[in-house]
């Protein structure tokens, strides 16, 4: 399970593990906390955000002035999900 997680992190800062609960690197003790306060945050916008409902990108159309009824939003199709291990 450790070579898995030190492939997954790589040069990245944090994992997920399901059921585990999240990894998180630094070069000092600071830097690791500090990390670890940005994803608990993240994660809880990122869970109030999708309380909303389905994700959209919203595009302009036109030049600069172009009033709000033509901005056209569409479905994001991104996977912006974290990265989740399978505990074994």
């Amino acid at each position: 399970m450790g070579e898995k997680l030190a492939a997954t992190l790589g040069r990245g800062p944090a994992a997920l593990l399901k059921a585990h609960g999240a990894v998180i690197v630094g070069a000092d003790i600071v830097e690791a906390f500090t990390l670890a306060a940005y994803l608990e945050e993240n994660a809880y916008r990122q869970y109030m955000a999708m309380q909303i409902g389905e994700s959209v990108r919203l595009q302009r159309v036109g030049a600069a002035g172009v009033p709000r009824e033509a901005v056209v939003a569409e479905p994001l199709q991104e996977d912006l999900g974290p990265l989740l291990l399978e505990a074994s």
